[in-house]
C-alpha cells in the first residue's frame, strides 16, 4: 500500500493580518486574496512533494487537526484545506483526479491543541 503524508499550516499572514485558514475567511474574502493563498500553499505542497512519484487510482484522505485556540471548527478548517490540497495532488500527477471514483473516503479529527505550531497533519493512502 502506498502513503504519503505532509503537515500544512492552518494560519497564514494575509495583509499583515494572521488567519485561520476556513470556511469563514473563505466566504467573506477577496477572490484575489483566496488565489494568492490557493497559490501559497500549493507552492509549499508542490516542494514537499515533489519527489513522491506515486500516483494512486483509488485513495483515501486522512486529516488530522492540531488547533491553536478551542473556537476553531474542524471542518470549516478541512472544507478549505481539502480543496487545495487535492487539486495540488492532481498537478502532481500523485493522482488521478479526485472524484468520487478515485477519492473514496476522506476523514477529519482532532487530535489536539498546540499553541505553538497549530496544523494538519494529512496522510494519502492508497487503496
Amino acid at each position: 500500500m502506498e502513503t504519503i503524508s505532509i503537515t500544512l499550516p492552518i494560519y497564514q499572514t494575509i495583509n499583515g493580518k494572521t488567519v485561520l485558514i476556513g470556511l469563514n475567511w473563505y466566504r467573506n474574502d477577496h477572490y484575489q486574496v483566496l488565489n494568492k493563498i490557493k497559490r501559497l500553499y500549493s507552492q509549499e505542497i508542490f516542494l514537499k512533494l515533489r519527489r513522491d512519484k506515486a500516483v494512486f487510482g483509488m485513495y483515501c484522505v486522512e486529516y488530522n487537526l492540531y488547533y491553536k485556540n478551542s473556537s476553531c471548527d474542524l471542518m470549516n478548517v478541512v472544507a478549505v484545506i481539502d480543496k487545495f490540497f487535492q487539486d495540488a495532488l492532481q498537478k502532481l500527477k500523485i493522482v488521478i483526479n479526485d472524484n468520487v471514483k478515485h477519492c473514496c473516503n476522506v476523514s477529519s479529527r482532532v487530535i489536539g491543541q498546540d499553541k505553538i505550531n497549530p496544523r494538519i497533519e494529512i496522510i494519502v493512502r492508497s487503496i
